[in-house]
């Protein structure tokens, strides 16, 4: 498909000028168009709002992104090249269909902020090495479980579970020393809660309209 002609000015735009941010939100694209993934210069890149379903694998060819937004596409499934995108540092896939993240997720290493929304079942294990998270947002989500080994990501600030089944809070998270925020707003989880994050970590419940910032 051809993009708009309001995209591709922009496209053009960034192009000429070799900017290094690209804002191609709410455009009604359903792909990516090529020329977008030869732009080695790219730091921040946003897509949200559009009717993607895939990333090419040539998205791989982005590796000094620092910021990409995907909110609000319905893309089902992000390409192995992602790996490639090594000094990503914040990634919001809010409203997106994802079930899954690839094993290449994994050298990521400088991520920081992290949104998935929506699809996931389960906390992608993948996230289990990823030491620079300092924010997660993995709320909205059919997720019931809250894995152990989140306790390992010793830089967490803030963990979002808003809306998700989950029905108790595992007490390793009381290794989250540098944890602020543990936002359980709608979810089955009810107060009293462990007193293993009292003194440093404010637990943002249901009668909060929004949480704290950080």
């Amino acid at each position: 498909m051809v993009a708009s002609e309001k995209a591709m000015r922009r496209i053009l735009a960034c192009e000429k000028r070799r900017s290094k941010s690209l804002d191609l939100t709410g455009l009604n694209l359903e792909e990516l168009p090529e020329r977008v993934t030869t732009f080695t210069w790219l730091k921040s890149l946003h897509l949200g709002g559009n009717s993607l379903v895939k990333l090419p694998p040539a998205i791989g060819n982005l590796k000094a992104i620092e910021v990409l937004e995907l909110n609000g596409n319905p893309i089902i499934e992000l390409p192995d090249s992602f790996g490639n995108l090594e000094e990503l540092q914040v990634l919001w896939c809010g409203g997106t269909k994802l079930t899954r993240l690839p094993a290449e997720f994994t050298r990521l290493t400088k991520l920081e902020d992290l949104h998935i929304s929506d699809q996931l079942s389960e906390v992608p294990v993948e996230l289990s090495v990823l030491k620079s998270l300092r924010r997660l947002w993995l709320g909205v989500n059919p997720i019931t479980t809250i894995p152990a080994w989140l306790g390992e990501l010793a830089s967490l600030e803030y963990l979002s579970f808003w809306g998700d089944p989950v029905t108790s809070v595992p007490p390793e998270l009381g290794r989250l020393a540098n944890l602020r925020i543990f936002d359980v707003r709608e979810t089955p989880l009810k107060p009293p809660f462990p007193n293993f994050i009292n003194g440093r970590t404010e637990i943002v419940t249901e009668s909060m309209q929004t949480p704290p910032k950080l």
